[in-house]
């Protein structure tokens, strides 16, 4: 029942309580999104905007990063790029928010995505720059796929005054060794399992 989506793949999905919620996968301008009554199996369709909503795409990921937001991240646009940007929509509300992110030098498609502490969105591996090539006869992956290995953490909320601690002791753990003999082991091992996945995120120097 209600205004169901039409057909389509390389789609994403999430859940949201009781309703789950798919968007993109659609040759349509701008980023369409569904929502599935699990207790009633009703379909609801969230109008697009005038004003604000992303660009169509597929082969994005969807997370559900509270009770009301959805935070959406790269795909395949329509244009055929590979997009680097990640927005939140708010369910409750019915709006689109662009979010700031540091990775905007870091275009994913085919990624996958997965909610991390404090809301954080935890990205890894996909395709920086996905190339697609068609001829008559069949549609081919290009041999370079420009696959990626590096993890991508986007803050979706402001961080408590414990998180924020522990991420600059962590990213700093020479400075702080003499004092981390201080602190309770369980606190201890904590930050310096943050430092060390903070040291394999830092960029190889090049030469």
């Amino acid at each position: 029942m209600g205004p169901t989506p039409a057909p389509r793949g390389c789609h994403a999905s999430a859940l949201l309580g009781n309703k789950g919620y798919i968007t993109g996968g659609a040759e349509a301008e701008e980023l369409d999104i569904f929502c599935l009554d699990l207790e009633s199996w009703t379909w609801n369709r969230f109008d697009i905007l005038p004003f604000g909503a992303p660009l169509g795409r597929s082969m994005h990921t969807m997370n559900s990063i509270s009770d009301e937001v959805l935070f959406i991240y790269g795909g395949l646009g329509v244009d055929g790029n590979t997009l680097n940007d990640a927005w939140l929509f708010n369910a409750q509300k019915r709006e689109w928010t662009k979010l700031n992110h540091p990775h905007k030098d870091k275009p994913r498609v085919c990624h996958t995505a997965g909610l991390g502490s404090d809301s954080d969105v935890v990205v890894f591996g996909g395709s920086s720059n996905l190339c697609i090539l068609v001829d008559s006869v069949a549609v081919l992956r290009a041999p370079r796929q420009h696959h990626c290995r590096d993890i991508l953490i986007f803050q979706t909320q402001p961080y408590s005054l414990c998180r924020l601690c522990e991420d600059f002791i962590g990213g700093n753990p020479e400075r702080f060794r003499p004092q981390l003999d201080w602190l309770p082991s369980k606190l201890r091992n904590k930050i310096a399992k943050r430092a060390e996945c903070l040291s394999t995120m830092k960029p190889t120097p090049t030469a």
